[in-house]
C-alpha cells in the first residue's frame, strides 16, 4: 500500500481546480479522505485517464449520496459536491487499468482549502 498527503490547496469559486493528479501503476483500489475548511464545496469531480496519451474521462457519480453498483466510485461518506467546511469527505474508487486520477473541485464562494490525503493498494 502507498500512503500520500498534500498540503491544502486553495479552491476558489471560479472553477474546477486540481486538488490532486494521482499517477498509479498497477494499483487497484484509491481510498481518498478530504478535509475542508474557510467553505463549503459546490463541485467535486473524479477523472481518469486509461494511457499517458488519452484524454481524461469523468467518472464522477451523477449523485455522490447515492452511488450506483458497478461504477468506479463504489463509496463515499455522502455528497462530496457539497461537502461542508469545517468538515472533511471519503470516497473509494476502482482505479484498475487506470494510469491517472485526477480530483477536482470548488468552493462555493470566496474560497476553500481542501487537504487531501490517499493510498493506493
Amino acid at each position: 500500500m502507498s500512503q500520500f498527503e498534500k498540503t491544502a490547496v486553495t479552491v476558489p469559486a471560479t472553477g474546477d481546480t486540481d486538488v490532486a493528479v494521482i499517477p498509479n501503476v498497477d494499483k487497484k483500489l484509491l481510498c481518498m479522505h478530504v478535509g475542508v475548511v474557510t467553505q463549503a464545496l459546490d463541485n467535486f469531480d473524479v477523472l481518469g485517464r486509461a494511457h499517458a496519451g488519452a484524454a481524461l474521462q469523468d467518472f464522477t457519480p451523477a449523485n455522490w449520496a447515492s452511488l450506483t453498483a458497478g461504477q468506479r466510485v463504489r463509496f463515499a461518506s455522502g455528497n462530496l459536491a457539497a461537502q461542508a467546511a469545517g468538515s472533511a469527505g471519503y470516497f473509494e474508487m476502482d482505479v484498475e487499468g487506470l494510469v491517472e486520477v485526477v480530483v477536482r473541485a470548488s468552493a462555493a464562494s470566496d474560497s476553500a482549502a481542501v487537504t487531501p490525503r490517499w493510498s493506493l493498494t
